[in-house]
Parts: C-alpha cells; structure tokens; sequence
C-alpha cells in the first residue's frame, strides 16, 4: 500500500510541475547534462556535485537535480538539509520547483529521495515524466545536471533517454570502464545518436586516465559505432574524501588543489565556448 500511495503522489508531483509530453521541447534554452555510471564507487556524484559548483563560479546558472530516486545523496555531499525530498513531497501537491533548494555557489538543488522503496521501482511512463520535469524546471538555466543512480535500471535509463548528453563517469579499473561500455551500449540502442562524454576519475595520473579513456572511445567505436568523447580527467588525491567528511565540496574546500583546478577546466571544456574535447 505503501508503495501504490507514493507512486500516486509522485504522478501527481510531476503532473503539477511538467507537460504531459515526454520528449525535450526542441530550441529549449537548458542544456540538459545526465551524469552516469555504470556501478558504484567511482564518484559519479563527486563529480556531478563539484561539476555544478564550477560551472556556476564559472558564470553558468546552473540546476543540479538528483535522481537517484533510491539512495541519493547530493545534499550530504554538499553539506544541505532539505525540508523537501522527493518522497517528502508526494502526496502534498507540489511541483518540482517546489523542491528547489539554493546550494553553495548559488547552485539550484532539487533533493532526490533516499530509502523510498515506493520510488525506486517507477511505471515507465511516470519515469519518463519525471526525467522531462527535471529540464521544464530547469527552464531558466544555463545548465541542467541530471545525478542519476549508478547502473543500468529502467530508471537511469528513462532519464538517459530525456538528456541532451550523456556524461559516463568511470574510473581506470577494468571493471569500471566495462561497465561504462555497457551502460553506453543499452542506453545507445533505444536512443540513436544520444551523445556520449566521459570522464576519468580517480586516475593516477593524466597518461593512465588517456590509456583508459582511449580504451573505452575505441572499443566503443569499434563494437558500437558509437563516438563518445573525452571530456577530461580528475586525479585521485587525499582532498577528496577529506572533502566528503566535511560535507564540503572538494573545489570549495580545497580551491587550490589539483582536483579543484581539473575540475575548472572540465567546466571550460563544457561551456558554450570551450574545446569541447580532450586532445
């Protein structure tokens, strides 16, 4: 029963915050970013996290929404305490802009949900609904980053499908770059000429995060006829996990470290105007 009521007042959520229709207004100002892994471990919310941040001191205006509609944790990395989840909300006639939180930077949150066992397992169209409401909320931004839980679930992928570009997280571990492989493989057969990026994260140093991105864009190519590009890198350092216990966010607690800087240099490559690709 539990988990019927909470489905009916998600839908209801969504049908307050969104248009009935599924696929991406053409011409819409957001450009919608999913974040992505496929396992956990890698720091696929690190990354999307101290992405946000950059981007936003940057000069973006920038929404991160968390979808991980199971475990998320986007506030606690970013030191929040939402009045307002996604499971908090259902039932209650809100919209998703009910849910938008300020974060550091001026950065937009909307808190996902953790421990909802009633959100975790949506219907296919509610799903879909949901992942269009995250970039109708996002309106009046730059940049929308879409946290979505590690994997390759019916849920990630429904909010694969609605983004713009694909960002596929992954560190060097052979386990890790071929479950990149394969979420970028399920997500590319139901959407044709989806966009993939990639980022290297906790590589020892720039030469291995090159070996393995390089693995991962020609298997890719070769066994997909899939192009996916290489964004950058982000070192493994000792800052990072000092940054989690802090509830700090690495490139505002550490602002001169290594991390901090790639970080920065990953918002250029991804603004309108940066190179767009790794050479």
């Amino acid at each position: 029963m539990l988990a019927v009521d909470q489905a009916a007042g998600l839908r209801a959520l969504v049908d307050a915050g969104c248009p009935k229709t599924v696929p991406a207004q053409a011409g819409a100002a957001s450009r919608v970013l999913a974040i992505a892994s496929g396992k956990r471990g890698v720091g696929k919310t690190t990354v999307a996290v101290n992405l946000a941040i950059a981007l936003a001191q940057a000069g973006q205006r920038t929404l991160l929404c968390d979808a991980d509609t199971g475990l998320a944790n986007v506030d606690v990395l970013m030191g929040l305490s939402p009045c307002r989840r996604l499971d908090q909300a259902v039932g209650h006639d809100l919209s998703l802009a009910d849910l938008v939180t300020e974060g550091p930077a001026g950065v937009m949150v909307v808190p996902g949900a953790s421990g909802a066992a009633g959100l975790a397992d949506m219907s296919e169209g509610l799903r879909r609904r949901l992942a269009s409401a995250a970039r109708s909320v996002g309106g009046d931004c730059d940049t929308v980053l879409v946290d979505t839980a590690a994997g390759i679930s019916r849920n990630v992928i429904d909010f694969l499908l609605q983004a713009d570009e694909v960002v596929l997280v992954t560190t060097p571990e052979p386990t890790a770059l071929g479950d990149a492989y394969a979420l970028a493989k399920v997500a590319s057969a139901e959407r044709d000429g989806l966009p993939f990026r990639l980022v290297v994260n906790q590589a020892e140093s720039a030469a291995e995060a090159r070996a393995a991105a390089t693995r991962l864009v020609r298997t890719a190519a070769e066994f997909l006829g899939l192009a996916i590009k290489w964004w950058g890198y982000l070192p493994r350092h000792d800052h990072v996990p000092r940054a989690i216990r802090r509830r700090v966010p690495l490139v505002l607690a550490y602002p001169d470290s290594p991390v901090a800087r790639c970080f920065e240099q990953l918002a250029r490559t991804i603004s309108p105007c940066g190179a767009g690709e790794v050479v």
